[in-house]
């Protein structure tokens, strides 16, 4: 996408939830890291999702990726962290 790179994403400043589905081969987990890093907010979080793919939603884990949603979008953190790496399902 021309004009978002990494200049542009490191002056974001609006919290951010990051879902890495571990075994999502549409997203790369390593390209949602590093857009994870580059990211210009302090409140962002990482969630490192396991055994699940690019339609986790759907998958055994989709419980747990809808209480992170539901807990960052009302609370702006997920299992107590405002930032940082949140692995669940492992």
């Amino acid at each position: 996408m021309k004009g978002w790179n990494q200049q542009v994403v490191s002056k974001m400043a609006i919290p951010a939830l990051f879902v890495a589905p571990v075994f999502d081969k549409q997203v790369l987990p390593e390209r949602v890291k590093a857009l994870y890093n580059d990211y210009g907010a302090g409140a962002k979080v990482f969630l490192d999702l396991a055994c699940s793919s690019h339609n986790a939603l759907w998958e055994r884990n989709h419980r747990l990726l809808f209480q992170a949603s539901l807990d960052w979008f009302s609370r702006e953190e997920v299992n107590g962290a405002k930032s940082g790496i949140v692995k669940l399902g492992y």
